[in-house]
């Protein structure tokens, strides 16, 4: 029985490990994909007020 104990801790192991990966993964790529809409709305306001505004 001592060797299936090991196994399923190995195991138990792999899963969390695996999970914590794919879990980092996609917390950054929504991070990223925040940061391009920031950057859009940045963007898009800049526009907005180089042409709004009177030149000189």
């Amino acid at each position: 029985m001592e060797g299936k104990d090991e196994w399923c801790g190995v195991t138990l192991y792999l899963f969390l490990g695996y999970t914590a990966v794919w879990t980092a993964l996609f917390l950054y790529l929504l991070h990223l994909s925040g940061r391009a809409r920031h950057l859009e709305l940045q963007i898009s306001w800049l526009r907005e007020r180089v042409k709004t505004e009177p030149r000189p």
